[in-house]
C-alpha cells in the first residue's frame, strides 16, 4: 500500500516578528500547520495578528523564512475601506469584475482570457454566498459604504468563502458582525 508524503501548508524556520523599533515580538519561532482547522488564541499584543500577515505573505519576517504550500484568502480585522470604494474592489476581484465588463462591452483584452480562467462564474458564486449570508444581493459596483460594519466582514467572508483558496486567514471575523 502506497503512502502519500502530506505536505504541511505552512512551514515557518527560525521566524521573528520585531516592531520598527526594533524591539522582538515572538521568535526565533519555528512552527509546522496542517491544511486542517486551526486557531491562534492568546491574549492582546502577543502577535496574532502579526503571525497571520506574516502566513498570509503580507509582511516578511525579520529573521527565518515561511514555506507556503497553498493559496491563500485573507480576511483582515480591520480591511482598509475608503469611500469611493466598491465592493468588488474591497473583496478583491475588480479586477476580475473589469475584465467582465469588457467583455460584455466587446472591448476584451488578451489578458483578460487568463484573468478570468477559473472565474467565469464568480457573480453567480458571489450571489449565491450574499443571499445565504442574508446580505443585500451582490452588485459589484455596489458602494462599500452602503453596507454595515456587519454586513461589510460578512461579504468579506462570502468572498474568501468562493475564492477557492485551500487556506483561509481570518483575523477576528466574528469582531464587526451585526
Amino acid at each position: 500500500m502506497a503512502h502519500c508524503a502530506h505536505i504541511p501548508a505552512f512551514v515557518l524556520h527560525q521566524v521573528t516578528c520585531q516592531f520598527a523599533t526594533g524591539d522582538t515580538l515572538f521568535g526565533p519561532l519555528n512552527l509546522s500547520l496542517e491544511s486542517s482547522l486551526c486557531g491562534l488564541v492568546g491574549r492582546n499584543g502577543v502577535g496574532k495578528t502579526c503571525l497571520l500577515r506574516l502566513l498570509a505573505g503580507l509582511d516578511s519576517p525579520a529573521d527565518g523564512h515561511i514555506e507556503r504550500a497553498a493559496s491563500i484568502a485573507w480576511v483582515a480585522q480591520q480591511p482598509n475601506v475608503t469611500p469611493e470604494m466598491t465592493l468588488a474592489a474591497l473583496l478583491g476581484y475588480a479586477p476580475i469584475f473589469d475584465a467582465l465588463s469588457r467583455l460584455e462591452q466587446g472591448q476584451m483584452l488578451a489578458a483578460d482570457f487568463d484573468l478570468l480562467d477559473g472565474h467565469w462564474d464568480l457573480p453567480d458564486h458571489l450571489s449565491l454566498a450574499f443571499r445565504e449570508a442574508a446580505l443585500p444581493p451582490f452588485s459589484a459596483d455596489r458602494p462599500v459604504f452602503s453596507l454595515s460594519g456587519g454586513e461589510r466582514m460578512k461579504a468579506l467572508l462570502c468572498g474568501a468563502f468562493v475564492s477557492g483558496a485551500d487556506y483561509l486567514l481570518l483575523d477576528e471575523p466574528t469582531n464587526h458582525l451585526d
